[in-house]
């Protein structure tokens, strides 16, 4: 049996962690420049990992919370 719901859920959900790459967005709205994070991180690491023609993601863990995945080329030196 093939549940919709479930698939609109993961697909909604993989939309909110694209969010996360957003320059200044918070998941925690009760957080504040004082108590940490300016919401650029994530924006600067995503880009940075493009740049050099790399990749970075964000996945539910398994086991609960947020796992970051960066993958590089690997470079032959010449």
């Amino acid at each position: 049996m093939i549940s919709h719901d479930k698939f609109q859920d993961m697909k909604q959900r993989m939309q909110e962690l694209e969010k996360l790459f957003e320059p200044l967005y918070r998941l925690e709205t009760s957080r504040s420049r004082e108590t940490g994070g300016s919401g650029l991180g994530l924006t600067i690491a995503r880009t940075l990992a493009e740049r050099d023609g790399g990749r970075l993601r964000l996945e539910n863990h398994p086991e609960g919370g947020l796992e970051a995945v960066l993958t590089l080329p690997r470079r032959v030196r010449g």
